[in-house]
């Protein structure tokens, strides 16, 4: 794409070298000073719009970046590559619509999830004692081979929200 840009910039001053189909060196040089102004300004709304499209592209990124950092309540850098925090692995657990091609594909992002429909967990799923609620809890275990790729995918993924870490008593 930037190198469509580049070329589209390269060739403003060729748009610009006839005025009523005359060249710019038929023109009186009054007429030639306002054809320089009109290419500079050109060139200079050009340059502002390509630092602004790049610019939007930068923000996107970043929001995605800072959406999965808060989407997990627990600090992942914590966590070594074996899945271990102080040498015990930690459990978290997130909510998930309860539809069952949801849930497969979330499933098939983490090895040993776990669904359970009629319990709503600390994070509060939306849950009827007969599973038949619009969520479901999914637990998950950072002792799985791969953990950080794993859970990666699961915070990327746009249907969960929010990660919290579970504490069993």
């Amino acid at each position: 794409m930037l190198l469509g840009i580049f070329s589209i910039a390269g060739k403003l001053p060729r748009l610009f070298n006839r005025i009523d189909g005359r060249h710019i060196q038929a023109l009186p040089v009054q007429a030639h000073a306002t054809k320089e102004r009109i290419q500079g300004l050109c060139q200079s709304v050009f340059l502002a719009l390509c630092v602004a499209l790049l610019s939007g592209c930068q923000q996107e990124v970043t929001q995605a970046v800072a959406s999965t950092e808060t989407k997990a309540n627990f600090d992942l850098a914590d966590i070594d590559n074996q899945g271990l925090a102080n040498g015990v692995t930690l459990d978290f657990e997130f909510c998930l619509a309860n539809q069952e091609a949801l849930i497969n594909e979330v499933k098939a992002l983490y090895p040993q999830l776990q669904v359970m429909k009629a319990s709503r967990g600390r994070i509060g799923c939306e849950v009827d004692s007969n599973g038949q609620g619009s969520q479901v809890l999914v637990i998950g275990n950072t002792g799985v081979d791969n953990y950080r790729a794993h859970f990666n995918e699961l915070l990327l993924h746009p249907s969960i929200v929010r990660i919290e870490r579970t504490y069993w008593e």
